[in-house]
């Protein structure tokens, strides 16, 4: 009891030289604080080598139909994977599951800001909605958000050391469907591409003029309910 009374009776009075010590000392922590807590400048030094960017975003899936292209740098020919992906097509290596390239934005992969939007509704007028690989690897026909119908050269555009957007053979023109499409077949012999909307309509394009031939449309009964969107095209094979 005694030793708790003398503690509670202990003088803490400080004089002015100690105030002025206690207080010089606090502001050199509050420094060395600030010094401490004060962002880096060394992340501005640094420079982006290479970025993850999306390969894959849904949709439908093509492996080349032969051996695949010839790499001209190797020599070998490298069998290969159509992607979709964020209004783009990847081609992507289908044993070592490294992307190619893509269509639009060359192996700089896809970055959904550095691609254009439409000035009406903010859609990117030329993102890929459907596309499609002919039989010999030799050509790839898109249709993108404007309805624009695009034929590639896919042996100038698989390019290993192209960073550019891959080079368009020939631009058809628009596909004439009232709404998008969403699927495309190539025939055996490469000489037809079927093109299938979401207005119900199939279209049959000549490939070496990129004229339409022949239009199918769905039967519709009494309350119109034979119109549907055309979910898969598929050619029937000759026996």
């Amino acid at each position: 009891i005694n030793a708790a009374c003398l503690f509670g009776t202990r003088n803490t009075t400080m004089t002015q030289h100690e105030e002025d010590i206690v207080m010089n000392d606090m502001e050199h922590i509050r420094m060395d604080e600030q010094k401490t807590i004060a962002p880096s400048s060394l992340s501005k030094s640094w420079s982006v080598a290479s970025a993850h960017v999306p390969t894959f975003s849904g949709g439908k899936v093509t492996h080349c139909h032969t051996k695949g292209l010839l790499n001209t740098n190797t020599g070998e020919r490298v069998e290969f994977l159509v992607l979709p992906v964020i209004g783009d097509v990847a081609l992507v290596d289908a044993h070592r599951g490294t992307k190619i390239r893509t269509l639009r934005q060359g192996m700089e992969g896809v970055v959904s800001d550095t691609l254009d939007d439409d000035e009406d509704d903010g859609m990117d007028a030329d993102a890929i909605t459907s596309y499609a690989l002919s039989h010999d690897n030799e050509m790839l026909i898109t249709v993108s958000q404007n309805h624009l119908i695009r034929q590639y050269h896919l042996a100038a555009a698989f390019s290993w050391n192209e960073s550019k957007p891959a080079p368009i053979l020939k631009t058809w023109g628009r596909t004439g469907h009232a709404l998008p499409v969403t699927h495309m077949e190539f025939h055996i012999s490469n000489v037809f591409v079927a093109t299938g909307s979401v207005d119900g309509t199939v279209r049959i394009w000549d490939v070496r003029g990129g004229y339409v031939t022949h239009v199918f449309r769905p039967m519709q009964s009494d309350d119109n309910s034979g119109m549907h969107a055309v979910s898969a095209i598929n050619w029937k094979q000759d026996s």
